[in-house]
């Protein structure tokens, strides 16, 4: 199977702050997860949601960005719906975590999760 990898600028950038969150989560796995996979699958309560998970390697159908030093494994298909989005990490009131801001959503939900 070929590796196939597209530049970080064309589709996902990740924040100084949200690579170094993935990094120590990978760094907690040891060396069996590879980077961070960046999914959206069709559901939600506005059209499509987000998924994140460790990757321990490239699935049949993704490809690799490389970002701040960080490898996301991006679904070919996801990649037009995630061109131009920046992952960041955030600590507030309302609790921690990565956000997705995407530019091609045309409207989230309440909750932030969901996207069309």
């Amino acid at each position: 199977m070929a590796t196939t990898e597209v530049a970080a600028v064309d589709v996902i950038t990740i924040t100084d702050v949200a690579a170094e969150k993935v990094r120590e989560y990978i760094a907690k796995q040891g060396n069996q997860i590879k980077g961070l996979r960046v999914s959206v699958s069709p559901g939600g309560c506005a059209g499509f949601t987000y998924g994140l998970s460790l990757a321990k390697g490239l699935g049949e159908s993704e490809e690799i960005v490389h970002a701040n030093g960080v490898e996301i494994y991006l679904d070919r298909g996801a990649v037009q719906l995630l061109q131009g989005a920046n992952l960041d990490y955030v600590d507030g009131l309302q609790g921690a975590g990565f956000v997705l801001n995407n530019p091609n959503a045309k409207s989230t939900c309440g909750c932030g999760k969901s996207f069309c």
